[in-house]
């Protein structure tokens, strides 16, 4: 469904992803890990069309990204779920008005069918009887969770997490990793999560790629990172402060 070949870019002055390679199968859900500033967010930002790379391609279901038109990218990105870091919710609309905005933006749809989708979606996300709410008056987790349904309400064929969970208490953390998980195998989505739940966050996931100085050291199944003897990608999971890792 993804691919992506020798993706490069700099920001700058300085190279944040270099010569990346890789593949995102129909239905697989992959984590993104790595250091703080590292590039993680860039990237997912380069899959949903937001940034443009210097060099190398991107592919969706064997259509270049570079290569799509105006109509051609909107219609791509109407089948993507977005979840922003900071959730990007509109704070003059309530909830409901967050969730049903893609809808009401598609055009074409009813104020009975935006009533009941939008419904059956926060009854999903834990938020039935939120909708009257509007962001300040919402806990952290709550917001998170109106994101999450504000992606879910297309039914998207490609869900994208940028680090969904920051902030958020253990127990919610792990409701909401959970959450993402069925949801992503409910909607039979594509799904990448760049993440520092770890490691929570291998339990969602079929694959998942360590990003370290703008190249994926190591891309594969969450059991094979765990008993890695490398010595990087073992002090990072482990968060050893000793290691090759050193933070300037």
């Amino acid at each position: 469904m993804i691919r992506v070949e020798n993706l490069c870019k700099s920001l700058h002055g300085k190279t944040v992803l270099n010569d990346i390679s890789f593949e995102v199968a129909s239905n697989e859900f992959i984590a993104i890990i790595g250091m703080s500033g590292s590039g993680k967010s860039v990237l997912l930002k380069h899959l949903a069309g937001l940034m443009q790379a210097d060099s190398g391609t991107i592919r969706f279901e064997g259509k270049k990204l570079n290569d799509m038109t105006t109509r051609e990218l909107e219609t791509l990105r109407s089948r993507m779920g977005f979840v922003f870091q900071n959730g990007a919710l509109f704070d003059s609309m309530t909830v409901f008005d967050n969730v049903a905005f893609p809808l009401k933006e598609r055009g074409g749809i009813g104020r009975t069918e935006i009533l009941e989708r939008v419904q059956g979606v926060l009854d999903q996300v834990g938020l039935s009887d939120m909708g009257h709410k509007y962001p300040s008056e919402i806990s952290g987790g709550m917001a998170k969770r109106t994101a999450l349904a504000r992606a879910l309400i297309c039914e998207p064929d490609y869900l994208l997490f940028d680090e969904p969970t920051t902030g958020l208490d253990p127990i919610i953390r792990k409701s909401m990793l959970k959450l993402f998980k069925t949801t992503q195998a409910r909607l039979k989505s594509t799904g990448i999560i760049v993440s520092h739940d770890i490691p929570e966050v291998f339990d969602i996931v079929h694959k998942v790629a360590l990003l370290y100085q703008g190249s994926f050291l190591v891309f594969d199944k969450p059991e094979a990172l765990l008993k890695s003897k490398d010595p990087i990608v073992r002090q990072f999971i482990r968060g050893d402060i000793d290691g090759p890792i050193r933070y300037n």
